[in-house]
């Protein structure tokens, strides 16, 4: 089995078709999303077409449900988020098709895929809550109550922006890292399981990142953080 992964968009367009380009010449049919699809660049409803249009695997990230859920929550549901969040939220809200509130509205916290006997959990940030992670910090006891929550063979999570793999016994963890705010490209993670030991390789596909942040000024967002390291 060979699959691409990759999370945190944050509504960069340019980047995603990047790295579908790549992802696509590599002959890989099987992608997931762990989430985090909108809410930064402003492309939210290419992104999100996109995705829905590919069938592509994708999971609910913290920003697309706190975006999707922005006007039936009276604005409270991005109260504790950050004045620049909170902007790119209520942007991206406003510009969202109805179609795609909905489309945000109903992505699954999690998903499995199997193939060829593989399973695959995916999740935003890890298998037991939405806004921890997968990462370098993460200690091994939080790994082994991972592995008990998804029971899978390979769990894959974002939300830190940071590229990561770590095999804790028989689970493969893989943090994507994220796909719209890189500064080395539009990273994404291929995950093979074609040879023993399964490997993991992370690929950045070149797009003109100038143009896409002089889209961030001209539609009056704040710039957008990004992931250097």
């Amino acid at each position: 089995m060979v699959l691409a992964a990759f999370g945190d968009i944050h509504g960069n367009w340019p980047a995603l078709k990047a790295a579908l380009a790549a992802i696509d010449d590599a002959g890989i049919r099987t992608i997931v999303c762990t989430g985090d699809t909108v809410a930064g660049y402003p492309f939210p409803n290419e992104v999100l077409d996109c995705l829905d249009q590919r069938n592509i695997s994708t999971v609910q990230g913290s920003r697309d449900k706190l975006t999707a859920s922005l006007i039936r929550s009276g604005g409270q549901s991005i109260k504790r988020s950050s004045k620049d969040a909170a902007t790119a939220m209520r942007w991206t809200y406003d510009h969202l098709s109805s179609a795609n509130v909905e489309y945000l509205r109903a992505l699954p916290r999690a998903q499995r895929v199997t193939v060829d006997g593989v399973d695959v959990y995916v999740c935003h940030g890890a298998p037991d809550a939405v806004n921890r992670f997968i990462g370098k910090d993460t200690t091994p006891d939080q790994f082994n109550r991972y592995r008990e929550s998804a029971r899978a063979d390979i769990v894959i999570g974002g939300n830190t922006h940071e590229p990561f793999h770590r095999q804790v016994q028989d689970t493969l963890f893989v943090n994507p890292g994220s796909l719209g705010c890189d500064d080395r490209g539009a990273v994404y993670a291929i995950v093979s399981t074609e040879v023993e030991p399964w490997t993991v390789e992370f690929c950045y596909a070149e797009y003109d990142r100038e143009a896409a942040e002089d889209a961030v000024r001209s539609a009056g967002l704040p710039p957008v953080e990004r992931s250097t390291v």
